[in-house]
């Protein structure tokens, strides 16, 4: 007769083991094994596929993505290295400073005209005033009414001026930079109407950009419907022509 007590021994120390791993396992209701199985094959699926998408392989996701993201920034950096100079250059600015009438074929006529003589149907070309920085040089011609830049390109053109009249009616003002070459290049009108006899102001402004040639000749011109004046003090009457050194 065999002694199974060794037998019976170990037994119970499996069982103890067992019931120690036991103890470890929490589980608040019933589960399905299959079901278990079946959640622990689909995260063993995305375990895989994520693994593979964070490798750092040459057909890996996060690989393709992040060599995009550098061929941007490597992009990204050489553009903001090459720039080596600001958008704007320096400004030219005029005031105005009386005016000459303009014959049909552009020739100046008559006398000098007062800033303070009222607007016509005649197209007024004014005298010229500078009042900039612009390192190039400009030339001023014909009587200080026409000026040639000495760079070609685009320029923002900014035309701000103000407007008075004391006669209660309408009235449509305008002003216009206008090229020997090119005819018109930028125009800033308003229509008025006077209330009363009393002084009374309006203003106008226009921005836009205009392309300018390097020796032509430009010059601002004004004429209005039915009277009326151009201030020309340099706190309310600019005319402005800053170079873009970037182009578009």
């Amino acid at each position: 007769m065999s002694n199974n007590s060794h037998g019976l021994d170990e037994e119970e120390v499996e069982q103890d083991e067992m019931l120690a791993k036991l103890n470890l396992i929490t589980i608040s209701s019933a589960k399905n094994l299959e079901t278990m199985k079946s959640d622990i094959d689909n995260n063993s699926t995305v375990t895989t596929t994520h693994t593979a998408n964070f490798a750092m392989t040459n057909t890996s996701t996060l690989r393709t993505y992040a060599e995009a993201t550098r061929t941007l920034s490597n992009a990204n950096q050489s553009a903001i290295l090459g720039i080596t100079s600001g958008l704007f250059s320096d400004a030219i600015k005029f005031t105005i400073n009386g005016g000459y009438a303009i014959a049909g074929d552009g020739s100046l006529t008559g006398s000098l005209l007062s800033t303070t003589s009222d607007l016509t149907t005649t197209h007024r070309r004014y005298v010229l005033v500078r009042e900039d920085t612009y390192g190039s040089d400009i030339t001023l011609s014909d009587s200080n009414t026409k000026f040639s830049p000495s760079e070609t390109g685009n320029y923002l053109s900014i035309m701000s001026y103000e407007i008075y009249d004391n006669s209660a009616d309408t009235k449509t003002v305008e002003m216009e930079l206008y090229g020997d070459t090119e005819g018109s290049l930028q125009m800033a009108r308003n229509t008025i109407t006077g209330t009363s006899t009393s002084f009374e102001y309006e203003r106008v402004n226009n921005t836009q950009m205009v392309y300018l040639t390097s020796g032509r000749t430009y010059y601002y011109r004004a004429k209005s419907s039915n009277g009326a004046v151009i201030n020309a003090f340099n706190t309310l009457t600019n005319l402005t022509l800053i170079k873009l050194t970037k182009s578009f």
